[in-house]
This record gives structure tokens, C-alpha cells and sequence, in this order.
């Protein structure tokens, strides 16, 4: 799954992906490099560098081993920082920890 964008603020459409299991390619720009790792669980580019992306996709097109690998990556990312659960968690940590002030807004 290839997204340029130039801004995005989390990156959920790379979650979706990988729940499929699919490797990743997207831009160092806004929230996507603190949830894709380069090299690890998908790939990044600098933004409107169209050749370093044609290059990562023909890559990832020839060497499926590294695509399975990469979307397989992404998929225990998913599960094991970005469920519900996981989320949910954080927060209920935060909440706790503000009633426990107990300071009033």
C-alpha cells in the first residue's frame, strides 16, 4: 500500500494495510514516521521524491519475501500496540491518574 501524503496527523489507513498483512510505503512527513518503521515494517521516502518510491515499490514488487516480512511486521504492530485494548488502556491510565489529583477543571 503506497501513500504519499504530505501530511497526515497518525497514519490509520497503515494500520488497515496491516491487518492485511501488507507492506507499507509512505512519506517522512506529519504523524507516519512515529508509526511506520523504515525498514522494518514498511518503507519511507522523503516527500515528493517519486523515484525513491518508484524504486521502493518495484523492490517490494520483486522481493516478496520482504513484502511478507514487512506487512507480517506491520500486522504484530497492530496487535500489539493499536487495538482497542491498547488504546483504551492509555487512556484510562491518563483518566486515572487526573482523578487521582482530584483537581477540578
Amino acid at each position: 500500500m503506497v501513500m504519499p501524503s504530505r501530511a497526515d496527523s497518525f497514519g490509520i489507513v497503515y494500520l488497515e494495510a496491516w491487518l492485511h498483512r501488507k507492506p507499507v510505503i509512505g512519506c517522512y512527513a506529519g504523524g507516519v514516521s512515529r508509526v511506520v518503521e523504515d525498514g522494518w515494517s514498511g518503507c519511507l521516502v522523503p516527500f515528493g521524491d517519486v523515484y525513491m518510491m518508484a524504486e521502493y515499490i518495484a523492490m517490494l514488487l520483486s522481493d516478496r519475501t520482504l513484502a511478507a516480512r514487512m506487512g507480517e511486521q506491520g500486522y504484530r504492530e497492530v496487535m500489539t500496540k493499536y487495538t482497542w485494548e491498547q488504546s483504551w488502556s492509555k487512556v484510562q491510565e491518563v483518566y486515572e491518574r487526573l482523578l487521582a489529583r482530584g483537581e477540578s477543571w
